[in-house]
């Protein structure tokens, strides 16, 4: 995948995160893109909800 487009692929995730009022879920999605780990910016218990919640949000999508 070109790199400009992968970027604004991940841009426009974190927007619609944002727009959706999930704020915490754009903060990991903004740390990804910038190349840090989450679990190391926020407790552990609340990331793990966020990939838990995230997982079936894309679960039941399908």
């Amino acid at each position: 995948m070109h790199p400009e487009r992968s970027n604004s692929h991940e841009i426009e995730h974190i927007m619609t995160a944002i727009l959706d009022g999930k704020y915490s879920w754009a903060c990991v999605l903004m740390l990804r893109q910038m190349g840090r780990n989450p679990s190391e910016y926020m407790p552990y218990r609340t990331y793990t909800r966020l990939i838990k919640n995230q997982t079936r949000s894309k679960k039941a999508e399908s």
